[in-house]
């Protein structure tokens, strides 16, 4: 977990033997361990062994400490991570990457999510959704370089992109 611009990013690992909902929720404390603040994000149908990367927008400025709590629950979903190609590359003014579908069948909701680092630190967030992606097609997302809140960009020497989700509710 690392603070970016003021809010908190969570890199979760999905250790189960199956694809999970998370429900995250984080607990904000002040300097005098008052709880002031609490956060809540979700990531949907999560493969088994896959990484997501999650952002509390909501994050207080003035905590000092926070707890952070990851519950798993059973997806009904269908997932798709082994049937989807990810693709992704710098083009000089953005991320651009491409989830291609190899199902055969419509995904539902593609989630990818960019982070951003500089010397080893996360310094920047992004994500984009795309939905009822058709079978032999591709989810295509430009995910923008990070900014300050005063809209500056960030310069960023490393990036990770992740599949948050591949996934549809149908038989």
């Amino acid at each position: 977990f690392q603070m970016v611009n003021g809010e908190l990013i969570a890199i979760i690992k999905n250790e189960n033997k199956q694809a999970v909902n998370l429900d995250i929720k984080v607990e904000f404390y002040d300097e005098n361990n008052q709880f002031i603040h609490e956060a809540e994000e979700y990531a949907f149908g999560v493969g088994e062994g896959r990484e997501v990367a999650v952002n509390f927008y909501d994050t207080p400025e003035n905590f000092a400490t926070y707890k952070l709590y990851a519950d798993a629950s059973k997806t009904y979903a269908v997932t798709f991570f082994d049937k989807v190609e990810l693709t992704h590359s710098n083009n000089g003014e953005s991320i651009i990457a491409q989830v291609k579908n190899n199902a055969g069948t419509v995904i539902d909701s593609m989630e990818v999510a960019v982070v951003y680092y500089k010397e080893g630190k996360p310094i920047g967030y992004e994500y984009d959704l795309e939905s009822s992606v058709k079978a032999d097609r591709s989810a295509n997302f430009e995910l923008d370089y990070p900014v300050d809140k005063n809209y500056r960009e960030i310069p960023f020497d490393t990036y990770k992109v992740f599949l948050n989700t591949a996934e549809s509710y149908q038989n």
